[in-house]
């Protein structure tokens, strides 16, 4: 099995209190179905606090779409992330999903597909 993250980013849409409700209770629903076929999920929410160090020095800003979530799993492959990836309910409420393979530092990397 492979490590992958996903990167969630929120979209410009703002979303009402109904819609935010509705995303929530999807996305617990598709992640207990991701449970139950043995995917084991170690999801993290990021604050919106943030502090940027670039190469033309630092900034408090935040970027245009910072990331907001990050979930971690394995997959048997990069295709099967992704489809896991496009069965996620925030795409249709305007999140941007990034699927990532991730290694521990100091292993190896996969190699470039």
């Amino acid at each position: 099995m492979q490590q992958f993250a996903f990167l969630f980013r929120l979209g410009p849409r703002k979303l009402s209190a109904e819609e935010i409700t509705k995303r929530n209770e999807e996305i617990r629903a598709w992640a207990a179905e991701l449970i139950s076929k043995g995917y084991k999920l170690d999801p993290r929410v990021l604050s919106q606090e943030t502090y940027r160090i670039t190469a033309d020095g630092e900034s408090s800003a935040a970027s245009d779409k910072p990331v907001s979530n990050l979930l971690f799993f394995e997959a048997s492959s990069l295709e099967e992330a992704v489809k896991i990836a496009k069965s996620h309910p925030g795409a249709r409420y305007g999140t941007e999903i990034e699927v990532r393979e991730w290694t521990r530092p100091g292993a190896a990397p996969a190699p470039a597909k």
